[in-house]
């Protein structure tokens, strides 16, 4: 998609936030258009709580590069102490916890790349529309024609999502969760969906999403453990006839796919998906 093409869609998608149902869509309301209408111009509060800038951060390597998105995972430790005592929850936006896929960006200077993390650790949900203007806005400072998402976990999550969403060309997503706050949640993820109604949003659900959209509206790579419950349960719920879904299954059995593989073949085999799709 050129970046012509893909300004005027993602300009469409801001222009969701003024929401009106139109006649159509009032006649079906289960399609991708109107859930995402909904979730635009749902009013959580996040404004006033998110601080979007400390959520990215942009590599720019070039002009005109093919852009990856990064979408980290989440990191027990950064969010254990929150809602404890008189804690601020303002102070997550300050979270330590890094930005990942560094390696690969280090040794791949020939893209673009926006690193993006959830310092809340709620799959990305809280604040979803001031993230998703944000990624138009870098995404419209890099002139991106090619656009790549990737993830682990519930970055894998976000991977989809996003990738869904901005019509990217590849959503390479690890291990990833597909229902927010059906797995590893905690007392603290409890907490915040009961207060911000997360899991009651739409996206939180990707089965839904593929469900109402008839297939992702990317090519989605998933990879998992062919033996990790989690990710048998989680993953089992998408549509595996869907023509834009690609599932690799690993003779492993812990979530994290990484502690049995490596790492640098992995980069390569996705070095080698990108490298395809750019060829003329």
């Amino acid at each position: 998609m050129k970046w012509n093409e893909r300004s005027e869609y993602l300009g469409k998608l801001r222009s969701y936030k003024n929401f009106f149902v139109e006649p159509n869509l009032e006649k079906d309301s289960c399609t991708d258009k109107f859930l995402l209408k909904q979730v635009l111009n749902n009013n959580d509060g996040a404004e006033k709580l998110v601080n979007i800038k400390k959520m990215f951060k942009v590599q720019k390597n070039g002009e005109n590069l093919p852009v990856i998105v990064v979408f980290q995972g989440f990191a027990e430790g950064y969010v254990k102490d929150a809602l404890v005592g008189n804690f601020d929850i303002r102070k997550l936006n300050d979270s330590k916890l890094g930005f990942c896929f560094g390696s690969f960006a280090k040794n791949n200077n020939d893209f673009n790349y926006i690193f993006v993390k959830d310092n809340f650790q709620l799959w990305y949900l809280l604040g979803f529309p001031l993230i998703l203007s944000a990624l138009y806005v870098h995404l419209k400072s890099l002139n991106a024609e090619k656009v790549y998402t990737v993830g682990f976990s519930a970055g894998g999550f976000a991977s989809i999502l996003f990738g869904h969403y901005l019509r990217a060309d590849i959503a390479f997503s690890y291990y990833p969760q597909t229902l927010a706050f059906s797995a590893f949640t905690n007392n603290y993820r409890n907490i915040m969906n009961f207060k911000f109604n997360l899991s009651l949003l739409s996206i939180s659900d990707l089965a839904l999403i593929q469900k109402i959209s008839e297939g992702f509206a990317c090519r989605t790579i998933i990879s998992y453990c062919k033996e990790s419950k989690v990710d048998i349960n989680q993953v089992g719920r998408l549509d595996a006839t869907d023509s834009n879904l690609e599932i690799h299954k690993y003779p492993c059995n812990s979530h994290n796919l990484f502690d049995h593989l490596d790492s640098k073949d992995e980069f390569d085999r996705i070095r080698h998906y990108i490298d395809n799709d750019l060829k003329p």
